[in-house]
């Protein structure tokens, strides 16, 4: 900085601190701040949460079930058969997939919300399709499940966590074309939809 002064040029916005600095690096801030990730309340390391942020998660993932059937026993689903049926089962199709950010890595792994019951996924996880256990549930075609919660089994740091992905990661391959419902209050007030 001091350099930059004596050669006469100045600078009167100065802005070098992601999250981690805003965190842990007080003299990083000068004039501005860049949180990013912090920005959805998600802290990128476990070193973080002992921050002097109380941060809360606001991103959630959902998702539709596009299609519900019947696998019986000892039937393969998914690319190579990644899940074979224990038992005659009832499974969900979601259509959401990889293309949408869910990591590939979460094949058999993860953990959605189903009529308010934690589910197991099924097999892998394709270009725009996943696949979830709806054994006990009453879920049908169309119901809203919810892939990343914002608290819970499957928040974004445990989805990560999971998948073996840093958390960055999962934030940064989180799709630009899949719609994004902004609420205030709770209560829907804005949707960008850049697919359309």
């Amino acid at each position: 900085e001091e350099e930059l002064y004596t050669r006469g040029i100045n600078v009167p916005i100065k802005s070098i601190s992601s999250t981690d600095a805003v965190f842990h690096n007080p003299a990083g801030w000068l004039n501005l701040v860049r949180p990013g990730m912090s920005l959805y309340g998600v802290y990128p390391e476990k070193k973080d949460l002992k921050a002097p942020l109380d941060l809360k998660q606001v991103l959630s993932l959902k998702a539709r079930i596009e299609y519900v059937k019947t696998v019986e026993k000892g039937e393969g689903v998914t690319y190579w058969g990644k899940f074979i049926a224990p038992k005659k089962m009832r499974v969900g199709t979601i259509h959401c997939g990889f293309y949408d950010g869910i990591p590939r890595e979460m094949a058999n792994k993860g953990r959605i919300l189903v009529d308010g019951v934690y589910k197991s996924s099924i097999g892998s996880v394709s270009l725009n399709h996943y696949l979830v256990d709806l054994e006990n549930v009453e879920a049908e075609k169309g119901t809203v499940v919810e892939l990343i919660g914002r608290e819970g089994e499957n928040t974004i740091s445990k989805t990560a966590e999971t998948a073996g992905w840093m958390t960055y990661s999962l934030l940064n391959h989180l799709n630009i074309y899949t719609p994004r419902v902004y609420y205030e209050n709770g209560e829907p007030v804005a949707v960008l939809d850049l697919s359309s």
